[in-house]
């Protein structure tokens, strides 16, 4: 049931727009995955099949990912873009950025390097002399981590789990989890906010009342909301877009 007090209104507008962004931000990252040019398998993995309890992400991982980087020319900066007029540039530097889900978050954190010391940094140690952003929890190596609680993954996709096994699974096979390097100019997309001058979406509704009235709802008692938009993908540098595909302990 729909009301005329702007309050409510404002409130529908907020809360299209809130769901319309998530489903752009969900499609985006299924293009970045899919669209990846390289694929790094962690352990003795060759496909999702073979990916056991072994196949975790470890230093020397970390290590041979930062000598492909090289290899692949990614620069260790990138631009990101914040603020709903994409108007607020800021450039990390020092580093690539991994993102991955919080479900990789044991593993990271007990991360031991060559030396065997943590090789973990969290966030707070180097926060008030570097440029962070939003969801970065820590640095490895050249590497900095960043957790984005959406991040999607394959369930069940890996090798059959037993009962010892002390890895994410869903009872039968083993859970695999992503985690992405976006080099610099590896993409580009259509957003869904406004430039400033114009609009990538477009919003329509009906308030009940004559307008919605026909011989189902004779009184028009029933309103409804709807929104649309434009969205696309281009993988323009697909050898600066890196997957790491991990387990992680549970």
């Amino acid at each position: 049931m729909f009301n005329s007090e702007p309050e409510l209104y404002s409130h529908f507008i907020r809360e299209a727009l809130r769901g319309a962004n998530e489903i752009v931000e969900d499609a985006l990252q299924m293009d970045l995955i899919n669209g990846a040019g390289v694929v790094y398998y962690c352990g003795s993995a060759t496909s999702d099949e073979t990916m056991d309890a072994t196949c975790e992400l470890t230093y020397k991982d970390l290590i041979k990912l930062s000598k492909m980087l090289d290899d692949n020319h990614v620069p260790t900066h990138y631009k990101m873009f914040t603020g709903s007029t994409n108007t607020d540039t800021r450039t990390v530097d020092g580093g690539w950025s991994i993102y991955c889900g919080s479900e990789v978050r044991e593993t990271l954190m007990s991360m031991k390097d060559l030396h065997d010391r943590p090789a973990f940094i969290p966030v707070k140690q180097y926060a008030s002399g570097a440029t962070t952003v939003k969801g970065e929890v820590g640095r490895i190596y050249k590497f900095r981590i960043i957790e984005v609680p959406e991040m999607m993954h394959w369930e069940g996709a890996g090798a059959t789990a037993t009962e010892e096994t002390a890895v994410e699974n869903n009872g039968t096979n083993i859970n695999i989890y992503p985690m992405l390097i976006i080099g610099s100019e590896s993409f580009t997309t259509i957003g869904l906010r406004t430039d400033g001058r114009t609009h990538k979406f477009e919003i329509m509704s009906k308030m009940p009342g004559q307008a919605t009235a026909d011989k189902n709802d004779p009184y028009g008692r029933t309103g409804w909301w709807s929104i649309q938009w434009w969205y696309g993908t281009i993988i323009t540098r697909p050898e600066r877009l890196f997957l790491i595909k991990t387990v992680a302990r549970i």
